[in-house]
């Protein structure tokens, strides 16, 4: 009881939960589950696909592209209420064509950018994302591979009868979609509170960044150009060109090119100034001149030793760069910035280099004498700014084929194939790198839908599944009409839907459902429909829906949260 506690408060992760449960079904010699079908799980194509969809969206995020498609989809607002309209109806719209997933995939790392830049809290967006999803694939014959096996299943039991068309559905769906929408709105909008702060006050990294004569933040105000108010992230001053300085409380000073901005980011805030467009580290010339691919390039923190031969020298003195293979950025004394050209500075025991380098020199210097502390910067690499086009034309590429097989009424290519290959191409053409594309990868996402299509197969095998519709539809019958039964179709699709996944859902309720529609006189067509809109009904189990597993790990939702924010949507 104790263990099922702590389950239900989060405390276990699901990952763990499902395969230990996954575990225990197969240790009965085969007879709930047998271990082969129990393992078929972890090598399913569509799960397999959402790894490398993670490795197409970390790619894209690399390459600065996710700032740019965050702006143009949620624009400079911070209002929660305007980003769930901005974000919920284009993946409703992709969902009716596309394959769910990577609709899911790739809006959480913007959605989670955004939250962090405006203090929202990611739970307040990320289970309307997978809602949105899932209504979206209700719209049309083709919004999900459930719809599609009950087409089938349709047509082969009613040959005199037409095929479902694209948007034979749209009259049910679009409504149900719809209001599934407004209630999320309505759900999870709250007024803004600016006490809100998401973020732990933690260790701060200041880094210095140079306006560049291009860029769009020249000319406004630093609260204008979107560098005021983010959490964990604070303007320290602005050093001008001509050497003179600008106190941070100056809100009406406007940004110049090549003034420098002094900025204290928090860990969580790093990876977004890194990204940060307009804006580049100062000493770029020293930096690019280490010869250190920006593929592998990041940030490192190094404390100088007091009896190092650092101490007592200037950076210049030093000959940092040839010596080190790495560019001084900033020097910090006692937790405050030395106010000096970094080349002038002499360093004293204690001082802390901020150091560009390349990501295997924590490694390489790791017992060198002129350090005591080296600590690597989180997500402080640079944006592969080169590949950004490459990246997002990547990406609209793979979308594409997927569209344009959904409009054609069949798979022109599947998602698996096309997912490696740009994930492949991603790497091949520098928008990322190997290490970084591994550690996109959610493996706890992948382990809990792993072993929870295991535990659906257990349930479908052991025939509690059927037994558990025939008992609702029962009750339907019983009532009698055709209302009532349709109603009871639904609902034990529905609970079919929590209990196992969608597609085994409409798998297992199609014959149960069509003999209780020929004693009721009940249209085929409208037995099918029913069934496509409850196999699609998977709100209260996070585990019942590929998308609400997505969500319920990168949120660190509870089971008893999507259980109550679920409910009203069944």
């Amino acid at each position: 009881m104790h263990f099922l506690t702590r389950i239900i408060n989060l405390q276990v992760g699901p990952d763990v939960t499902f395969t230990i449960l996954l575990a225990w079904l197969t240790a009965f010699d085969g007879k709930i589950i047998k271990l082969k079908d129990a393992a078929a799980g972890y090598g399913n194509t569509g799960l397999l696909t959402v790894i490398f969809l993670y490795m197409v969206a970390e790619g894209v995020t690399q390459t600065g592209g996710l700032e740019l498609i965050m702006n143009y989809v949620l624009g400079r607002s911070r209002s929660v209420h305007w980003a769930l309209v901005r974000s919920m109806f284009p993946v409703m719209f992709l969902s009716a064509f596309l394959n769910n997933t990577p609709c899911v995939t790739f809006m959480i790392p913007i959605l989670l950018s955004w939250s962090r830049r405006c203090g929202v809290p990611p739970k307040k967006l990320l289970i309307p994302l997978s809602y949105a999803a899932v209504l979206g694939g209700t719209c049309t014959s083709i919004g999900t591979s459930t719809n599609l096996v009950i087409d089938k299943r349709y047509a082969k039991k009613d040959a005199a009868e037409a095929r479902f068309g694209m948007f034979d559905i749209a009259a049910y769906g679009v409504p149900y979609a719809l209001w599934g929408a407004l209630r999320c709105g309505s759900l999870f909008y709250s007024p803004p509170n600016p006490r809100i702060h998401l973020l732990v006050h933690t260790q701060t990294h200041a880094s210095p960044r140079q306006v560049k004569k291009s860029s769009e933040v020249v000319g406004k105000t630093v609260s204008a150009a979107g560098l005021r108010g983010i959490p964990g992230l604070y303007v320290l001053s602005v050093d001008r060109a001509d050497g003179s300085s600008v106190e941070a409380n100056d809100y009406l000073y406007k940004i110049q090119p090549d003034d420098i901005i002094w900025i204290a980011a928090e860990v969580a805030a790093v990876g977004f100034l890194s990204k940060f467009p307009g804006l580049e580290l100062v000493q770029q010339e020293q930096v690019d001149k280490t010869g250190t691919s920006i593929l592998y390039r990041h940030l490192v923190q190094a404390a100088v030793s007091h009896k190092g031969p650092l101490v007592g020298n200037t950076v210049r003195d030093m000959r940092f760069r040839s010596a080190y293979n790495a560019a001084v950025v900033a020097v910090h004394r006692y937790g405050v910035r030395v106010p000096l050209k970094v080349q002038d500075i002499v360093l004293q025991g204690g001082d802390v280099l901020l150091l560009s380098c390349s990501t295997r020199w924590t490694e390489e210097h790791k017992h060198d004498k002129a350090f005591v502390l080296l600590q690597a910067v989180p997500d402080s690499s640079p944006p592969k700014r080169r590949s950004m086009i490459i990246g997002v034309l990547l990406l609209l590429g793979m979308v594409l084929t997927q569209i344009v097989g959904g409009l054609m009424d069949r798979e022109l290519i599947h998602l698996w194939p096309v997912a490696v290959l740009t994930a492949a191409l991603m790497l091949i053409t520098g928008c990322m790198n190997a290490d970084q594309a591994r550690k996109s990868i959610m493996w706890d996402v992948y382990l809990t839908i792993a072993a929870a299509f295991g535990v659906s197969a257990a349930l479908e095998s052991t025939g509690v599944a059927g037994k558990v519709a025939n008992a609702i539809i029962g009750i339907g019958n019983r009532v009698g009409g055709t209302g009532p039964a349709l109603i009871a179709i639904y609902i034990a699709t529905a609970v079919m839907s929590e209990l196992l996944t969608n597609n085994a859902a409409g798998a297992i309720m199609y014959p149960i459902a069509a003999i209780a529609g020929e004693k009721l006189m009940i249209s085929p067509r409208d037995v099918s429909i029913a069934i496509m809109l409850g196999a699609s009904a998977g709100f209260v189990n996070p585990f019942s829906y590929q998308c609400n597993l997505m969500v319920y790990a990168a949120g660190n939702y509870s089971v008893r949260e999507f259980a109550i924010i679920g409910a009203p949507f069944q």
